[in-house]
Order: structure tokens, then C-alpha cells, then sequence
């Protein structure tokens, strides 16, 4: 595992084999009504094919009314030969999903606080340091189903492109059903192909090359 701010995520491997997705991060074990989290890219992101994602966020692929995909999540996303972008992505029943960059792309080492909330039942909204970035969104019988997550995605399907990343997630925070926020306890902790995730005070570094 790399400190924080010290070398390249690419020198975790030397060989990458691996296709389809793969994921790092936490993910939470009660439903809420929130997930916040800062998230740093501490070295330089590697995406030979497909895309990598830092991302919190609620919901999943069977997550609405009967069993059709429905989330929302907010992150950092990285192309081929692209700095990373922040985005938000929300999948309604019925409508498939819709992705949204805005701002310019990130600096190495920028530093940004991200937020998926329930401003009231079922309608959900993504904020950024401090201050709404997305409209609200209705996301039927959301209230109450959704653990909340908070992962490093990475997609590839050629087996010998390598995809590369060292992020930090720090201050991770869980809001509970009825609660107020609450440090992060996570149920899962995922490290497909290897990744390696250090736990950072309420938080992890997560570092991989698939």
C-alpha cells in the first residue's frame, strides 16, 4: 500500500489481466437517508480502456419499484488520456440513467466534499462543498431501502489495457434512517482483483491496478 500523497497506483501490480468491473471502497449496512464523503485523487489516475469512478451514492441495479435499477450517486470520473471530472448519475425506473460532469477538470491532489442526501421523502439530492449541484430528484420508494456506498469503481473489457488509481476517501459520514450523521461503519468492504483499502480514521485509501 502507497502513503498517502507518496509514488504512482501503478506500482501496486505489474500485470494486468482483468475485465468487466471491479470495485474498492465501503459499503454501508443499515438504509439512509445520506453518505458524504471527501474524496482526493492522490495520484494520477491510469485509464488505458473503459473508465474509473470515484463515487458515494445510494441504490443499485435492482434498487426501484420492481426490481428496475435506481440510483444516485456523485463523484470523480476518469477517461482515456482525461484528467478527472466531477459528475452525478441518477437511474430512474423506466428512464434509464442519465450522467452529468460540470466544473472544469481537477488539479492533482484536488480536494472536494460531496454529499447524496434525502432532503425529504423520496427526493434526493447531490451536493458539493457545501451547496446543491444537482435539482431535486424523485426516486420512488427510495425512503428507507438503500444502503449507502462509497467505492472506486473501474470498468475495462480488454484484458490487456491497465487501469490504475490511488484515491482517498476521508471523513466519510452515514445518515442513518431517523439519525443525524454518523462516522462510517461499514458492512462490506470490497477489494476486487487485489485492491488494497487502508482504513484512514472515518475513512480509507484505496489503491489499485487491474
Amino acid at each position: 500500500m502507497l502513503a498517502a500523497g507518496g509514488g504512482s497506483a501503478a506500482a501496486v501490480s505489474s500485470v494486468c489481466d482483468s475485465e468487466g468491473y471491479a470495485y474498492a471502497g465501503y459499503e454501508g449496512g443499515v438504509a439512509v437517508r445520506g453518505v458524504t464523503a471527501t474524496i482526493t485523487e492522490i495520484a494520477p489516475t491510469e485509464v488505458g480502456q473503459g473508465q474509473v469512478l470515484a463515487w458515494i451514492g445510494v441504490g443499485n441495479e435492482q434498487g426501484g419499484p420492481g426490481g428496475k435499477p435506481e440510483w444516485i450517486q456523485a463523484g470523480l470520473i476518469a477517461f482515456p488520456g482525461q484528467s478527472p471530472r466531477l459528475y452525478y448519475e441518477i437511474a430512474r425506473p423506466g428512464l434509464g440513467w442519465k450522467r452529468t460532469p460540470f466544473g472544469d477538470p481537477l488539479a492533482p491532489g484536488e480536494s472536494h466534499r460531496l454529499a447524496v442526501v434525502e432532503s425529504s421523502r423520496n427526493r434526493w439530492r447531490v451536493i458539493l462543498d457545501g451547496a446543491p449541484v444537482s435539482p431535486v430528484i424523485f426516486l420512488p420508494r427510495s425512503h428507507g431501502s438503500w444502503v449507502p456506498d462509497a467505492v472506486v469503481e473501474s470498468y475495462k473489457d480488454d484484458p490487456s489495457a491497465c487501469n490504475a488509481y490511488n484515491f482517498g476517501f476521508l471523513s466519510i459520514g452515514f445518515r442513518p434512517i431517523g439519525s443525524g450523521w454518523k462516522p462510517a461503519r461499514p458492512a462490506v468492504v470490497f477489494k476486487d482483483h487485489g485492491a488494497k483499502v487502508k482504513k484512514r480514521g472515518h475513512g480509507f485509501e484505496a489503491v489499485a491496478r487491474f
